[in-house]
């Protein structure tokens, strides 16, 4: 965000200070909450990141997953700042994230978002102050490396020593990974014994460049054979869906070494044996079920 445009919303913003002021108390405490959830929805906010990191929270505990003093990895975690803050006020030892594309935003401005959060937070048991983790030192922000460390890098050969990771997880970006028999056996270097993992992998057509009319029941990236569908969308590029179904991803975690510990479709669309008719025969070998899958969240486990 540039100067001009944050001295715009700090005008806009003193206009709707004024008329807010002038609200009852009732209206005020009612506008903040649906304001509150409008952001809950809206991706990269705020209080969207809080929200995706208390679910994500939530599973690691569910799976016994000592989060305190533990090491995180967060694969393609795309801008939001606050989710390695969040981690850290959850006792994790430290939290590092790598996305290939996406660098995560250090400003001010972003930081401030976060701030806001954790200064309503009545919860803090192990006495962190965000001021320790990220600091600001003239026009930038100087992060603690040692409990977070933001990475821009590929994930296949970024050089992180062997048996880092407690607990690493990802949340719709295997599906726009190419060479993944690779990076599942990177994966598996990386993660302690007994180390866990969790990724929720979205197998509809989404964040192409094709406009798709509706994503969740749409059928039409599987009408582009494999050459063609690479000619468009070549592998690595940041719009490539690599079009898995459950049974590849399946196949290639134990491939890799690691033990299935649950695997739960989380969408599904309708589809009859006709579709076998409209779609390419590079997906004819796929079962019925295979193909309505449309969202999976495997829970993995390395053995010791």
């Amino acid at each position: 965000m540039n100067r001009a445009n944050l001295e715009q919303i700090n005008e806009l913003m003193t206009d709707i200070f004024h008329a807010f002021k002038s609200l009852p108390d009732e209206a005020k405490e009612f506008l903040l909450q649906e304001l509150s959830e409008s952001l809950r929805t809206r991706n990269n906010s705020s209080v969207y990141t809080l929200h995706t990191f208390k679910g994500i929270h939530h599973k690691a505990l569910e799976l016994g997953l000592t989060v305190h003093g533990s090491s995180i990895l967060e694969i393609g975690p795309g801008k939001p700042l606050g989710t390695a803050i969040f981690w850290n006020y959850a006792g994790a030892r430290k939290y590092t994230a790598i996305d290939k594309f996406t660098e995560v935003n250090q400003d001010d401005v972003w930081l401030r978002r976060f701030r806001s959060l954790l200064d309503h937070n009545i919860f803090n048991p192990f006495g962190i102050d965000i001021d320790t983790l990220i600091r600001q030192e003239n026009e930038t922000l100087k992060l603690d490396c040692k409990h977070i460390q933001l990475i821009q890098d590929d994930l296949a050969t970024h050089d992180f020593e062997s048996e880092t990771f407690d607990f690493i997880y990802s949340n719709a970006v295997l599906e726009h990974m190419c060479d993944l028999e690779v990076m599942f056996r990177r994966l598996h270097e990386i993660l302690a014994p007994g180390g866990l993992m969790f990724h929720s992998i979205d197998l509809r057509e989404h964040a192409s460049e094709r406009p798709v009319a509706d994503k969740n029941t749409s059928i039409e990236f599987y009408k582009f054979s494999i050459d063609e569908w690479n000619l468009r969308y070549p592998p690595g590029s940041d719009s490539y869906i690599n079009r898995l179904r459950v049974s590849d991803y399946r196949g290639l975690f134990e491939e890799a070494g690691f033990t299935i510990i649950t695997e739960d479709i989380t969408q599904t669309m309708p589809l009859t044996p006709e579709v076998y008719k409209e779609i390419h025969p590079n997906f004819h070998h796929y079962a019925l079920s295979d193909l309505q899958a449309t969202g999976v969240q495997f829970v993995l486990k390395k053995a010791n």
